[in-house]
């Protein structure tokens, strides 16, 4: 194993504290709630169909990958970085449903230290936690949660190529279990790396 340099090792905890802080940090209060997400089995057993239908509204495109979000809700977008992409759409009662992509350059080639460096650095409270891996799009990604008095966040990352990805989705608690679980699953379902 190659060692890297610890300057290197200093910009991408600075990256990933900057993607964290970008993608919406304002968890507060409460215990992380138990995962309503159905794990995926990470054995390979040839490419398994999605449970749900994919999202086909309007693509968020990063190096790394794409994906789209759902059409039943408007969603609003910032102008956006080359590293960075966010959607927001507000529901009926003014809380939002957030959608966050960003890629990085790799530093390292373990999904695990990559779950692990996301979990170190994130300034979320409470801590995410997290959950068993799944397969999405045919490559292998960590997933965590965190959940909060008024937000739940749903995290997938992983490494693909030369690049170190994260795909964060904040619901509101006011929206019920499975609406959030299937809007959750809709977008990760239409991810494609590129």
């Amino acid at each position: 194993m190659r060692m890297r340099s610890p300057s290197a090792a200093g910009v991408v905890l600075i990256g990933l504290s900057l993607m964290l802080a970008l993608s919406g940090c304002g968890l507060s209060g409460a215990e992380p709630r138990e995962s309503t997400t159905a794990p995926t089995s990470t054995a390979p057993s040839g490419p398994a169909e999605p449970e749900v239908p994919p999202a086909e509204g309007e693509m968020l495109e990063i190096r790394t990958l794409t994906l789209r979000l759902t059409e039943d809700l408007r969603w609003l977008r910032p102008e956006s970085g080359e590293l960075t992409v966010s959607a927001t759409a507000l529901m009926d009662d003014g809380y939002p449903v957030m959608v966050t992509i960003s890629d990085l350059p790799a530093v390292q080639s373990d999904l695990d230290l990559d779950a692990q460096a996301f979990l170190d650095v994130s300034a979320n409270d409470p801590k995410p936690t997290r959950l068993d891996d799944r397969t999405v799009d045919g490559v292998e990604a960590w997933t965590a949660e965190a959940s909060d008095d008024l937000m739940r966040s749903l995290w997938l990352g992983g490494l693909h190529e030369d690049r170190q990805w994260t795909v964060e989705i904040q619901t509101p608690v006011t929206m019920s279990e499975d609406e959030a679980h299937l809007l959750r699953e809709r977008i990760i379902a239409s991810i494609a790396f590129a």
